[in-house]
Parts: C-alpha cells; structure tokens; sequence
C-alpha cells in the first residue's frame, strides 16, 4: 500500500492576477518579446484576469511566466507538480501550459512536459493542466503559460486562476 502526501497549497503569488504592479500581474512576467499583458474585468472568478496578446507584426509566442526566480526553486527527486489555469480565447486558438525542470543555470534536466488545447469556442472558460515528476533535488520548475497563434491585431486570451501545486509520490 502506498501513501500519497495531499497536494500543497497553491505556491503561485497571485495566481488569480487580481493584483498589479508596474503594469505587470505582481510575481509574473511577460514570455515573448512582443507579449502585451493587460488587466481584464472578464474573469474566471474574482475581480480580474490577464488578457494575452501580442504586438508582432508576424505570429508569434505571446504568454507569461511565474517570474524571473520561479516558483519552484527547489524541486525534490520524486515530487509531482502539477500546473494549472483557465483560459479563454477570442478566436480558437491553441494554448499551452509547460513545466521544465531546470538547474540553476537554466540547463534542462529532463523533457519538457506540455498540454495544449485549442480553445473550441470564445464564450467559455477552460481548464488546461499538466503534471511533472521532478527528477532532481533542488533545481528550478519554471511554469509558462503562452500560444504562438498570436499576432498584432489578432487573436487574444485571457488567463485565469492559476495553480502549481505538490504532491510527494
């Protein structure tokens, strides 16, 4: 019989954009050069998201990341995090969620793991998650949130309720 530790409480600082500084989410940052990230009163839940969209004359990656120090600094061999938000799109777009176990100089310890969706209608919110198992002791969890199906004046989205969250295996 195996135990499984009950999953940690959330470990994202704002992971339901409702706060801002310096016309960023406080604790994200933008993912991709021409990324525009913009306050939204249309939420998920509570008083706002954050609406993605690109300034790019061409497609091209526009989204957010948990910060420049991320989240998960210190990942234990063995522990599965799971990363999740909810998203909604102006036009059916793919978006997706990654998490990449790094060491501290940014080199890659095992694959990158992703879920995208293609967000099938514009009314709706939709939940998108994926799940790692840390490979390491302390190295870093980055979690990246982003579409490359953007460009100026195109399709935007909104990003909401966010998770990252631990579970010892």
């Amino acid at each position: 019989m195996s135990v499984t530790t009950p999953l940690v409480t959330n470990l994202l600082t704002n992971p339901g954009f409702e706060q801002w500084s310096g016309g960023l989410p406080v604790g994200w940052t933008t993912y991709g050069a021409h990324t525009s990230l913009t306050q939204s009163s249309v939420a998920h839940s509570g008083s706002s998201s954050v609406l993605i969209a690109t300034t790019a004359s061409g497609y091209a990656a526009a989204g957010l990341d948990d910060g420049t120090i991320p989240t998960v600094d210190s990942t234990v061999a063995g522990t599965t995090y799971t990363a999740s938000c909810w998203v909604r799109a102006s036009k059916t777009i793919p978006i997706t969620v990654q998490l990449a176990e790094r060491q501290h100089n940014f080199t890659l310890v095992s694959p990158i793991v992703t879920a995208t969706l293609t967000v099938p209608t514009t009314t709706s919110w939709y939940q998108l998650s994926v799940s790692d198992t840390a490979t390491g002791n302390g190295n870093m969890l980055p979690f990246y949130i982003f579409t490359t199906a953007t460009s100026g004046g195109g399709a935007t989205y909104n990003v909401d309720d966010c998770s990252l969250s631990a579970a010892a295996g």
